[in-house]
């Protein structure tokens, strides 16, 4: 796969920094960094591997900005110039989806992670 955001942040936390502050948005961000990381290792389980290319082009960007950040997992290993993770994701022909089946598996706990580390941000902030 190219790139694909499986879970969008930059509104949300957004919103987030100009209510309560830097601080919570940070907590936030992190705690979805975390989860992008066990998509990521969920998604290298499911993937076929025949070369290994694909496998090892999993990774996790995280492209922090003022109004919050963009994190990724992406899969962008080329063939002939030619990013092949969309064809085995997606293709009727050869039917090994690995990254949708990653993200549907931890998305909840992901977003009630992040949701639980804004909460406490919060908390603290509010005790100072």
């Amino acid at each position: 796969m190219a790139s694909r955001n499986f879970i969008r942040t930059n509104k949300f936390l957004s919103q987030i920094a100009d209510e309560f502050g830097e601080d919570v948005k940070n907590a936030g961000v992190a705690e979805l960094a975390k989860g992008a990381e066990k998509i990521k290792e969920t998604a290298k389980n499911l993937c076929p591997a025949l070369s290994g290319k694909l496998k090892e082009s999993i990774h996790v960007e995280v492209k922090k900005s003022k109004k919050g950040a963009n994190i990724k997992v992406v899969a962008d290993a080329k063939n002939n110039g030619f990013p092949y993770g969309r064809i085995v994701e997606f293709s009727p022909k050869i039917q090994r989806p690995f990254m949708l089946p990653a993200k549907d598996e931890h998305e909840s706990e992901i977003r009630e992670n992040a949701l639980d580390a804004i909460r406490q941000a919060i908390r603290r902030k509010w005790k100072k």
